[in-house]
């Protein structure tokens, strides 16, 4: 990888940067032993690989993200602010336009992207800003300006993938952050991540398996999303309705009357408002469509 430094305009230009195509910034979340977690590189890859015509930086925060979780939370207000400076920066030195800018934050990097969008001088706001099971613990309950939120970018969206809150094991937020909030699965119990799973992952992991079946969920929301990448083709489509109980009766599968939206990176629609939440099933392994997740009219 190559490094970008904020007012050192010759890092960019050794980098590569294209300030005339989109740029997306990838901003990963809490980190327990202090390196960058394997999907970082993984998404930024399959960017890559996926020939569209784009800027990928991976934003860097492992030293105020290596720290206790509640220091961790007070530091995303700091990183998003100098996310925000590095964008102002990019504006003001080759003319690179924030509608331009795709932040794309994991946990608590998906509140780190919410203070960027909210940090940012003048009215014009970040193009998108998608927030892969945004962190919960410190955030839940919490106003928009304390969180991510529709505020924030042009087009926020969120996938939730880990909000058990009946079982007090969530550390995904389960309140809606965005125009667009998914939630597969009803956002809690993946495929392959339920409890009789612990067995394999504690004969695999030992000690450590526990807190692998959480990681498990919490971190689907971005396999979902590098597979809406790779598998273009084979977007899950997500249904508008007011809970997952309704949703598995089968009583939202109309999209001219209840409205779906495409999940992932090629999110696609015409209706834009805060707090859509929409649902979908999807499989345990990738390519994740599944059941109810093909257009119904």
């Amino acid at each position: 990888m190559c490094k970008i430094v904020t007012l050192q305009l010759e890092t960019l230009e050794q980098c590569g940067f294209n300030a005339s195509l989109p740029l997306v910034i990838i901003v990963h979340g809490w980190s327990i032993d202090g390196y960058l977690e394997p999907w970082i590189p993984k998404m930024a890859s399959t960017f890559k690989s996926s020939k569209k015509q784009i800027n990928v930086i991976i934003a860097n925060w492992l030293t105020s993200s290596h720290v206790h979780y509640a220091i961790a939370v007070q530091n995303t207000r700091f990183i998003g602010l100098e996310i925000a400076e590095f964008l102002e920066w990019l504006e003001s030195s080759v003319q690179f336009p924030r509608s331009n800018v795709h932040l794309i934050g994991y946990s608590l990097g998906a509140h780190v992207s919410g203070f960027a969008g909210s940090y940012l001088n003048g009215s014009n706001k970040i193009g998108r800003i998608t927030g892969l099971d945004p962190a919960g613990p410190l955030f839940e309950g919490m106003s928009g300006t304390d969180r991510l939120s529709p505020d924030d970018a042009t087009l926020v969206d969120a996938i939730h993938t880990n909000t058990q809150q009946h079982i007090g094991l969530s550390v995904g937020i389960n309140q809606p952050v965005g125009h667009y909030d998914f939630y597969p699965n009803g956002g809690n119990i993946q495929p392959g991540c339920q409890f009789k799973d612990i067995y394999n992952h504690l004969v695999e992991y030992g000690v450590l398996g526990f807190s692998e079946s959480v990681k498990c969920a919490h971190e689907r929301s971005v396999n979902l999303y590098i597979d809406s990448i790779k598998n273009e083709d084979k977007n899950p489509m997500a249904y508008e309705c007011k809970d997952y109980d309704t949703f598995e009766k089968g009583m939202c599968l109309n999209c001219q009357k209840h409205g779906c939206v495409s999940m992932g990176y090629n999110l696609t629609s015409k209706k834009m408002y805060p707090g859509r939440r929409l649902f979908l099933k999807t499989r345990s392994l990738m390519p994740y469509k599944g059941k109810w997740s093909t257009k119904t009219d």
